[in-house]
């Protein structure tokens, strides 16, 4: 190694411990409020209840993949995870929060109740690790950029408040940071260099950490590179053939960026084959073509100062150093556009030859240094505009986020487009400065452009400061408040492992259950979000954004009262659908009277711990059951909601050409449709087809004649409400004899919601109870028009629910085994046996999904849909053993995929060689 090379790379190491140090420094300075309070960085909200449990199951999936090449030398990915939901693959639905990320593998060796440290460690990597991509990309463009210039861009990139706010709601929304400016990086050197190796292996890397960031890094580098595309071949009077050249790059680009996908199609794979089938795609939400006023009067603030929760996650936070770097880039262009296009007129017999048209803009330099530096500044300003278009544009924002919802998270590319431009300006002006005190550019010189670059740099930290204060300060922004107190790791331990889970379990112990072993099913009131996951206990409750479309159908066609189609809790307490669905064990956090007024028909008291109440449905459905009629699928529709649960008593539903093979059930209906008058409080008025509600907080009061000893239910049918607000709440409530209130909300979501799920009917089980209700209150929360095609109250008796359910397990699976990891609770096989005595459908309570594989006696049979969002199996009369084979679609093809796409790339390195 030379001398010369000896000391660049002493120079750089020096500067990134430099740069190791000050953000030590400046992440105290920001992150300290957190310490200073008593207060850990894992939010109370999505953190807390999504990103870090997915970060502790991650832990003990991956000790449970090394626990089997132990114990069996084998590699057994155990994908299909109980605890999630109502069962859910694992493997798409953590990949956006967990699984894929190289920084999380190292979890594996870390205990739960040390996971909230290293989570917490991983955060502030990740900011760190983005300043140093950001580094690389920004010195191979600008190789004579100035230490200083160049660590106020990183720190502006890193600190930005996408990071600040997005970085810690949602952790793993950090990573784009790190990965935009290696992808970059990899497209300029296929521009500058014709190499484009790197490029692979960073769509490779891109691609394996996030699909969804990886949707946008794609549409982001397609635009980068377009753009880089027309400011160097267009005009471009020294390259023989621009046009051939510009394909030749393109075809680079396409080849190598398919190798890098493919590379990481071992993890990507398996997620685009579950995306289609996610009901947030495709929604059907209203895109305005502008955003609200309001948003626009933010966005101004948001360029240069923190703002808290930026409508549609539009996360900038810059500093005012940024915007005099970009209102210096827009000035710049137009002198420099100006002057040139006098130049141009000067000289264009001169210059321009045989080239005509707005190219000449691009050649009027003979320079070449000259030249770069001001295409380079009118790139910029394309980027700049661009941006600001995608940001002021809502249906931008919607295409960024894959036609789900208008939300700019794409907005780590306004960061490292500030940070570009701020570490620019920094060397501009310094340079400018010190060109006007000392025209002979001596050694003196160059030390006062240091300095100036560095005070620049101090203002931007200090600015950087400033908005850790402006968004974390107790006297401020105060988002430390949103935050978990900081506990020891056994306390940790206790708050992840002591919820409703830890008192299920032990009553499940003493019903003589295997309590990681046997399949129950739990619901209830005030549930922990996600608390099942890490215990691998099914439950009705889940809040993942990758959900199963199926589960979302089956509450659209039951009309259940939940929150939206990827966060959901119960069955609204209704006796039949949790039956059904095995729900053997219903949890009150709260066990007071004025709680258990909400547990459904059919469950008595079983378990009482610390405040917790545990009670049990001795008639839950098992794992399997068998029915011997079936409905099908279009008769099922044409049914009323109402309707539809009992049915499910009779018959199972199945799709048309499956129910035609067996006896039409034919349900008794136990629901009767209660005439009711109205009345009103407060300023509402009843209109054609529903309410005028023109004031917050007025009711509608029904008044019908009750029925004892039956559950009370209120039907909403076609329900569409025109406001101001685009999420409201309409309170439902009724009152028992001795006082007890019980209330219930529908949350319901317009077209222009986030979370619209697309329901429209609505049913809310106010209760079984032995006395008849005779009034239900109707609270409206918010001022508009709320339309329905029905409101109905009916009153359901359930006398046929206790023989149907015995005669439902007349014929049920026996000796299962669910096959658990002992460490993870994932599992990839099922099985038991059945004795029936004529051909019937085995219906199992596990979500339909294409991943399960059914073997009858060794014989691999068809797996069909059951109830819309369940699995059922055609059995004929006599004994059989029943096997479920598990394996998440995609995975063995992707893995084919991620080899070849390796293969594929040493082959073209070597013919590039």
């Amino acid at each position: 190694m030379s001398n010369n090379s000896k000391k660049s790379v002493q120079s750089t190491a020096l500067f990134y411990i430099f740069y190791t140090a000050l953000f030590a420094v400046v992440s105290y300075l920001v992150y300290g409020y957190f310490l200073k309070n008593g207060k850990t960085l894992i939010c109370e909200g999505d953190t807390w209840r999504q990103h870090l449990k997915a970060a502790a199951y991650y832990s003990k999936w991956l000790r449970g993949v090394f626990y089997h090449i132990i114990h069996d030398h084998s590699l057994s990915f155990q994908t299909f995870a109980f605890g999630i939901g109502y069962g859910s693959d694992m493997y798409p639905t953590l990949q956006y929060y967990a699984l894929g990320d190289i920084l999380n593998l190292f979890s594996a060796f870390v205990k739960t109740e040390y996971i909230h440290i290293y989570f917490q460690v991983v955060m502030l990597l990740r900011a760190y690790l983005a300043g140093i991509t950001f580094s690389l990309y920004a010195k191979y463009l600008r190789k004579d950029m100035t230490p200083a210039a160049l660590l106020t861009g990183m720190f502006t990139y890193s600190f930005g408040s996408y990071f600040m706010y997005l970085g810690l709601w949602h952790p793993f929304f950090a990573n784009p940071l790190i990965y935009l400016p290696l992808v970059l990086l990899g497209a300029e050197k296929i521009l500058k260099e014709k190499k484009p190796t790197f490029f692979a292996v960073s769509i490779f890397l891109a691609g394996t950490n996030n699909f969804y960031f990886f949707y946008i890094i794609v549409l982001l580098t397609i635009i980068y590179v377009v753009v880089r595309l027309i400011f160097t071949y267009v005009g471009a009077h020294k390259v023989e053939n621009p046009f051939s050249e510009a394909l030749k790059t393109i075809g680079t680009f396409f080849l190598y960026g398919i190798t890098g996908t493919l590379m990481s199609m071992f993890i990507l794979l398996p997620v685009l084959l579950a995306f289609p089938n996610n009901p947030r795609s495709g929604s059907g939400i209203e895109i305005p073509f502008l955003y609200p006023a309001n948003y626009y009067r933010e966005l101004i603030k948001n360029v240069y100062t923190f703002v808290y929760h930026g409508e549609n996650d539009t996360q900038l936070g810059f500093t005012p150093v940024f915007v005099a770097a970009l209102f210096l880039v827009v000035v710049r262009s137009i002198y420099k556009l100006i002057t040139t296009t006098i130049e141009i007129s000067k000289k264009k017999k001169e210059l321009l030859k045989d080239t005509e048209g707005p190219s000449s803009v691009f050649i009027a330099w003979d320079e070449p240094s000259e030249y770069m530096k001001t295409r380079c500044l009118y790139q910029e300003l394309v980027f700049a505009l661009l941006i600001t278009a995608f940001l002021c544009l809502p249906f931008c924002g919607y295409v960024f986020a894959a036609f789900s919802y208008a939300v700019n998270r794409w907005a780590f590319a306004c960061a490292l487009f500030a940070g570009f431009v701020t570490a620019e300006f920094a060397d501009f002006i310094s340079e400018k400065i010190t060109g006007l005190i000392d025209k002979n550019k001596s050694e003196g010189n160059r030390l006062l452009g240091g300095v100036l670059s560095a005070v620049i740099l101090v203002i931007t930290l200090s600015c950087i400061i400033k908005n850790g204060r402006i968004a974390y300060s107790p006297e401020e922004g105060n988002m430390v408040k949103d935050y978990m107190d900081t506990c020891t790791p056994e306390e940790m331990y206790a708050q992840l492992q002591s919820t409703e889970v830890q008192v299920v379990e032990e009553n499940a112990a003493a019903d003589g259950l295997d309590v990681s072993g046997s399949f129950y099913r739990y619901s209830g009131r005030d549930l922990v979000w996600n608390a099942a996951m890490l215990d691998g206990i099914s439950s009705t409750q889940f809040f993942w954004s990758l959900a199963d479309k199926r589960v979302s159908e089956y509450f659209k066609l039951m009309a259940n009262n939940d929150q939206q189609n990827f966060a959901y809790f119960a069955l609204d307490d209704r006796a039949i659908l949790n039956s059904i669905a095995g729900v053997r064990y219903y949890s009150l956090r709260y066990n007071t009277p004025d709680q258990q007024a909400f547990v459904p028909y059919g469950y008595a008291p079983s378990y009482e711990k610390f405040n917790f109440g545990i009670y049990e449905n001795p008639e839950a459905m098992p794992l399997g059951f068998t029915y011997s009629q079936a409905i099908s699928e279009s008769d099922f529709n044409a049914l009323t909601p109402i309707e539809r649960e009992e049915a499910l008593l009779y018959g199972v539903v199945l799709p048309d050409e499956k129910a035609a093979a067996y006896p039409e059930a034919e349900p008794t209906y136990t629901s009767e449709n209660k005439p009711y008058e109205i009345t009103f409080e407060g300023k509402i008025k009843e209109v054609e087809g529903g309410f005028k509600v023109k004031e917050a907080g007025a009711a509608a009061i029904l008044t019908f004649e009750g029925t004892p000893n039956a559950e009370t239910l209120v039907l909403f049918k076609n329900l569409n409400v025109k406001s101001n607000n685009d999420i409201l709440a309409i309170n439902v409530s009724t009152q028992l004899p001795d006082g007890t209130s019980i209330q219930k909300n529908i949350d319901y979501k317009s077209e222009r919601s986030w979370y619209y799920s697309g329901w429209h009917d609505f049913i809310v089980d106010l209760g079984y109870s032995d006395t008849a209700k005779t009034q239900i209150r109707l609270t409206f929360s918010d001022k508009g028009t709320y339309s329905f095609d029905e409101l109905a109250v009916y009153t359901r008796t359930l006398s046929t629910m206790h023989p149907q359910l015995a005669a439902l397990k007349e014929h049920t699976l026996t000796d299962v085994d669910l096959h658990k990891n002992p460490i993870s609770f994932a599992t990839n096989e099922i099985t038991g046996s059945i004795d029936t005595t004529d051909s019937e459908v085995l219906f199992l309570s596990i979500p339909y999904t294409k991943g399960w594989k059914a073997y009858v006696d060794g014989k691999k049979t068809e797996l069909i849909p059951a109830d819309t969002m369940f699995s059922a199996l055609e059995l004929t009369a006599g004994h059989h053993d029943i096997r479920l084979v598990y394996h998440t679609p995609g995975l063995l093809a992707g893995f084919i995929l991620t080899a070849f796409g390796f293969i594929l790339l040493i082959v073209l390195r070597k013919r590039a060689h």
